[in-house]
C-alpha cells in the first residue's frame, strides 16, 4: 500500500513538472515561469554568457504573456 502511495507521488511530481519551470517572486507575489519561457530565458543567458537580473527576467515573461495573449486573438 505505501509503495502504491510513494509510486503515485513520483509520477504525479514528474507529470506536475510539465506545467512549471519554477516560480519568480515579483513585488511580494510569485509569477509562475514555464518551461517555454524558462528554455527562452536560458537561451539568452547562454548567447550573452552571463546571467539575466531579475528585472529582465520578469520583462521577458510579460512580454511571452502579451505574444500568447495576441495568439489567441
Amino acid at each position: 500500500m505505501k509503495s502504491t502511495r510513494i509510486f503515485f507521488l513520483i509520477i504525479f511530481g514528474f507529470i506536475c513538472s510539465f506545467c512549471y519551470a519554477y516560480y519568480i517572486e515579483e513585488n511580494g507575489k510569485k509569477i509562475p515561469v514555464s518551461k517555454r519561457v524558462a528554455d527562452t530565458i536560458d537561451d539568452i543567458e547562454i548567447k550573452e554568457g552571463e546571467a539575466l537580473s531579475q528585472q529582465q527576467i520578469v520583462d521577458i515573461i510579460e512580454q511571452n504573456d502579451k505574444d500568447l495573449g495576441n495568439k489567441e486573438l
